[in-house]
């Protein structure tokens, strides 16, 4: 894994195999990695429940 900005932290999430290939799929689809396609869907998520 690579450097992060100091204002940033990581998590993790475990997921079916099969989920996580199906999503690098659209992620790449997207032109997006996986890490900032977990990340919209995140924000998206939270702007539409809080």
């Amino acid at each position: 894994m690579g450097t992060i900005k100091e204002s940033n932290t990581r998590i993790a999430v475990t997921i079916d195999k099969k989920f996580k290939a199906e999503l690098e799929k659209l992620a790449e689809k997207e032109g997006r990695s996986l890490s900032n396609l977990a990340l919209m869907a995140i924000k998206e998520y939270y702007n539409n429940h809080k």
